[in-house]
């Protein structure tokens, strides 16, 4: 059953907003770094986030079926990051972030981008405080995502719900 339009939008929004946090942090700091402006900027193009979206809806129909839940039955906020980061790390987050500076087009930086940007969002949906983590544990955590392009969607789930018991707000069950 295809997400509501409301839903829908909310999901574009947490993207987009994240996304144009992201770029900000990374333009910053590269600027105070080397005093280049505007190292990356958020893509121009909405279709990347609904791209996203429909992906996320599609994943979240199929892992439904898969395990047998009803009609109208929903997920919790652990799934629903799961599901979500699965997808952009499987469908790739290589559109988000626009490098116009062909000298650091080589860089990286969107690669670091779009890690961060899946960290950024996870942490949003789980209601974790990246303030009171262990300095570690972003490093971790982006590691552990680059690694695998195409995880199962039940351990990403199971690794989310961990990280929102140790870090966030207890899991709620939300509308996908």
């Amino acid at each position: 059953m295809p997400i509501g339009h409301s839903r829908r939008m909310a999901r574009f929004n947490l993207l987009q907003k994240s996304a144009i946090e992201v770029a900000k942090l990374f333009s910053d700091r590269v600027e105070t770094d080397t005093k280049v402006i505007g190292a990356i900027v958020l893509t121009p193009r909405d279709d990347v986030f609904h791209t996203i979206v429909n992906a996320y809806d599609r994943e979240v129909d199929q892992f439904k079926r898969f395990h047998g839940y009803r009609e109208g039955q929903r997920i919790n906020s652990s799934k629903i990051a799961g599901l979500l980061i699965r997808v952009m790390v499987r469908d790739g987050i290589d559109d988000v972030f626009v490098i116009p500076n062909p000298g650091l087009r080589d860089s990286g930086l969107d690669v670091h981008a779009g890690l961060y940007f899946v960290w950024h969002v996870a942490c949003a949906i789980l209601m974790i405080d990246q303030k009171k983590l262990p300095p570690d544990t972003r490093r971790d955590f982006t590691a552990a995502i680059s690694t695998y392009d195409d995880v199962a969607p039940e351990l990403i789930c199971f690794a989310m719900a961990n990280f929102q018991a140790a870090f966030g707000e207890p899991a709620m069950t939300l509308q996908d």
